[in-house]
């Protein structure tokens, strides 16, 4: 229990939330086992505290655009939290070999996870849901063409990561 309190303490000073220690525990099961699997070097394995926050920046920044109003819409369930296991487990699988994550890896991941928040923009359509991730669906807040829009923008958006990383991703 003393290591999940000083693992907790480095994380508070981090800037990582209570739901986010839960996550990061997660994630560092997975490296020990890929690592394990795999048969890396044995040792400390690297902290994921400064990959999501890596992971979280490009997040943002992949949805910002000109418009301040189409990155508003397209942010609103970003900001509301997640988990990130999608790019999180791109960003441990780049990791297995020993070296550290690289920004393709981060891009790789970022894709999966911009898949899933588009299918969420629709699923809430959907379900004519009010609530997302704690905080008013988009369809809710603004109307079904614009959540659906948004999913399509995600999508798109996701389309153009790709194409940037090439045919290898």
């Amino acid at each position: 229990q003393t290591t999940q309190r000083r693992q907790a303490r480095r994380a508070r000073r981090a800037g990582v939330t209570r739901g986010d220690v839960g996550v990061e525990r997660a994630v560092c099961l997975v490296v020990r086992a890929a690592a394990w699997a795999f048969g890396s070097a044995g040792g400390e394995l690297r902290e994921v505290v400064d990959d999501r926050r890596r992971v979280e920046a490009a997040l943002l920044e992949s949805v910002r655009t000109p418009d301040a109003y189409l990155t508003e819409i397209a942010s609103h369930l970003l900001v509301a939290g997640g988990k990130r296991l999608r790019p999180m487990f791109s960003v441990v699988a780049s990791q297995v070999a020993g070296a550290p994550a690289t920004d393709d890896a981060v891009q790789g991941g970022i894709a999966c996870e911009l898949v899933h928040l588009g299918s969420l923009y629709h699923d809430d359509v959907m379900d004519e849901a009010p609530l997302r991730r704690g905080v008013e669906s988009a369809n809710n807040r603004w109307n079904n063409t614009v959540a659906i829009l948004t999913g399509d923008y995600l999508f798109a958006k996701t389309s153009a990561l790709l194409a940037d990383l090439g045919p290898e991703a």
